[in-house]
């Protein structure tokens, strides 16, 4: 007992000779980090990928195992990543794509080259996530 006691005194009043690197700190501010507002553009196969992860998160937390209806929208890229998107995740949280009688919605919608998938329930939006990708 008197060993550990002695080496937490020993090591409360080394400070930080122990543990930091010797010599001077890195010049600028080294606490704080500006944030990185650039947007990261995706392919479509990473877009399909991040749009799987966010959607079963999203099932996960709001609608596990409910039937959702898939709401075409006029893109077809966008559509069919919609399609992938609640098939894959459905693996995993139980939900699977109905043509009707539901009161979840899953719509996905292009503007330009940003592709955004909602999800509804009884015609109030939920959730939404949205990837700017390369067609």
């Amino acid at each position: 007992m008197k060993k550990l006691l002695l080496f937490l005194l020993a090591s409360s009043l080394s400070g930080c000779y122990w543990f930091l690197p010797e010599g001077e700190p890195p010049q600028g501010n080294i606490l704080d980090n500006p944030p990185d507002n650039s947007v990261r553009v995706y392919s479509v196969r990473e877009a399909v990928d991040y749009l799987i992860s966010a959607l079963t998160l999203a099932m996960l937390e709001r609608c596990p195992g409910e039937n959702i209806v898939l709401v075409a929208g006029t893109d077809e890229t966008a559509d069919a990543v919609a399609r992938i998107a609640l098939r894959e995740s459905g693996k995993i949280t139980g939900n699977r794509a109905v043509t009707g009688g539901s009161k979840w919605e899953l719509r996905p919608e292009v503007a330009g080259s940003e592709l955004t998938l909602k999800l509804f329930c009884q015609g109030y939006e939920v959730w939404h996530e949205s990837v700017m990708y390369q067609p």
